[in-house]
């Protein structure tokens, strides 16, 4: 499994160990932000589900100190 699919798949269970988790792969440049909030919009989730990933995205790129544009 790619690193972004598993990040995307973390974010959708949303578990603290989960957020711990993709914290780290934000941080370590593993998962880029942008295209971790690009391919959150093509989840086959509810457009509800969707702004909540990339609300999650958000403030966990913040909590790693990741640089958002």
């Amino acid at each position: 499994m790619a690193p972004l699919d598993l990040f995307l798949a973390k974010c959708v269970a949303n578990r603290e160990k989960d957020r711990n988790f993709n914290r780290a792969l934000l941080a370590s440049g593993i998962v880029k932000f942008d295209e971790a909030v690009q391919r959150a919009s093509l989840l086959p989730v509810s457009k509800v589900a969707q702004e909540r990933i990339v609300a999650l995205i958000h403030r966990l790129a913040a909590e790693a100190g990741v640089k958002v544009p």
